[in-house]
């Protein structure tokens, strides 16, 4: 048998107030604009943050790809040789003697400049950021820094013979900013030796009281 339940009006849910345009406006569209704002801020850090990324990786690939070489053997083996002949020992930095000899003699002169030009080429890339100076001093820190201190003779010479301040003035940028450097790395690492053998030797005396 079908029963039939009495519902009363009152009994039934109250429909849901509408939102007028000014409630919708004043309350939800705040909201909505700063959820947009965040999504927007958050996409362009995520850009800026992968470009980045993106811009470091090929500047370690272009070191390897266009400056893996440098100086090249080459260069190197002809000044090496050219010095030799001319009792010029490359083992030590030139002074002023040495410098001249080198430029008296066509062989060891062309030889010395390729050589020079080599690490201009790469301090340029590097002062410029197409290279990563970061990771081209922990490669390339000791030996542009010893070229340098090595030809500095020759490079004052060339300077003054060919009125040419200029000369190879990326590699001494480079060489002196990457000297300084080690520098003030070797003092930091004295430091915190200093401060490690202080705490080691309180260590020891305090074993040996124990005892």
């Amino acid at each position: 048998m079908l029963t039939i339940i009495p519902v009363s009006i009152k009994s039934l849910p109250a429909r849901c107030p509408q939102m007028t345009f000014y409630e919708f406006n004043h309350d939800v569209v705040p909201v909505l604009q700063l959820c947009l704002g965040a999504i927007g801020l958050t996409s362009l850090f995520l850009i800026w943050w992968q470009a980045k990324r993106t811009t470091r990786w090929n500047q370690v690939v272009s070191h390897h790809q266009f400056f893996k070489d440098t100086p090249s053997q080459e260069h190197e083996r002809a000044i090496h040789d050219a010095a030799k002949k001319i009792q010029v020992d490359l083992e030590v930095p030139l002074d002023a003697q040495s410098a001249q000899k080198i430029c008296d003699n066509d062989d060891a002169l062309f030889a010395a400049r390729n050589l020079l030009n080599d690490y201009e080429e790469l301090c340029s890339a590097i002062l410029v950021g197409t290279l990563s100076e970061n990771y081209a001093y922990a490669v390339d820190s000791t030996r542009v820094i010893n070229a340098y201190k090595t030809y500095k003779a020759f490079i004052d010479l060339m300077r003054k013979k060919r009125e040419a301040d200029y000369a190879w003035s990326e590699l001494q940028e480079l060489a002196i900013k990457w000297e300084a450097r080690q520098v003030d790395l070797r003092q930091k690492k004295a430091k915190a030796f200093a401060k490690l053998e202080k705490r080691l030797a309180k260590l020891e005396q305090k074993i040996s009281v124990a005892r």
